[in-house]
């Protein structure tokens, strides 16, 4: 996508967002059979329409399959100092944002307190030590991200393994 916007911008924005046309078009102040004309057209896309399709693309994966849960779109955050009460954990800095955060038992009460509507949780347990991922969203995305969250998970795993064995 460049910095002016064609209507064929809209469909390859749509795909990235995971959104129908009845989804899309009040994102973007369209209804959906004036998004839809415009998608099958070569016209150029109003400049408040243009803004806000400009802010909205922050973080959205529009050069490749918007279904890929590629390695590249996760970023392994650690906390910097020993003995800081941040928790490792692994962004996804592409549409939809989330983030997964790495606990032990010892800090799931105070996740769970602060949290408890907002993330999903996965459990493990290596050399008798349980691990707890919470899934934190950061966008409210049109349909659940599994095969993202899913990715990040795996990628957890492996860090799990990786501290598990330098101990």
């Amino acid at each position: 996508m460049t910095e002016e916007f064609s209507s064929k911008d809209y469909l390859q924005f749509r795909k990235a967002l995971g959104a129908s046309v009845e989804q899309f078009a009040p994102l973007i102040g369209m209804e959906p059979e004036f998004l839809r004309a415009h998608e099958a057209s070569d016209l150029p896309v109003p400049k408040p329409v243009a803004t806000v399709m400009r802010y909205l693309a922050q973080g959205l994966n529009l050069t490749e399959d918007p279904e890929s849960s590629d390695v590249s779109a996760f970023s392994w955050c650690i906390p910097v100092e020993k003995g800081t009460k941040s928790a490792p954990m692994l962004l996804h800095t592409l549409y939809p944002r989330f983030q997964i955060i790495l606990i032990g038992q010892d800090k799931l009460d105070f996740y769970i307190r602060s949290f408890s509507e907002h993330f999903d949780m996965a459990k493990t347990t290596l050399n008798g030590r349980d691990w707890y991922m919470l899934t934190l969203l950061i966008d409210e995305p049109i349909s659940y991200p599994h095969k993202k969250v899913e990715k990040g998970i795996e990628i957890i795993m492996g860090k799990i393994l990786e501290i598990e064995n330098a101990r």
